[in-house]
């Protein structure tokens, strides 16, 4: 079996652990932690989906999960992005502009 460094094994089951309910491995990992959570599996031996949630004790239902924000590849923005043609012209629309939030880049 291949040897995961112990930091990339406990991101992996918080990853695991923290999956929307919509996506397709969330039934079998919720699945695996309650097989964890009601035996004494001290002298079985373990599954790779059971290791890591043993090892590390992290609960899938104890985690909170963020829902992820998805977008269509052509989706409008909210924003403006305004590109100013010279050092002055960018600072008569700093001053101008009337919008409360704007951003810098070089």
């Amino acid at each position: 079996m291949l040897d995961i460094p112990r930091n990339h094994g406990h991101r992996a089951a918080l990853r695991l652990a923290t999956l929307h309910t919509t996506h397709p491995l969330h039934k079998g990992i919720a699945s695996a932690h309650r097989y964890l959570a009601n035996k004494d599996l001290t002298k079985q031996k373990l599954l790779p989906t059971h290791k890591p949630f043993r090892e590390f004790n992290i609960k899938p239902k104890a985690t909170k999960t963020i829902l992820p924000i998805r977008h269509y590849p052509n989706w409008p923005a909210d924003i403006k992005v305004k590109i100013a043609g010279s050092k002055e012209k960018a600072l008569a629309d700093d001053i101008g502009a009337r919008e409360e939030l704007r951003a810098y880049s070089d």
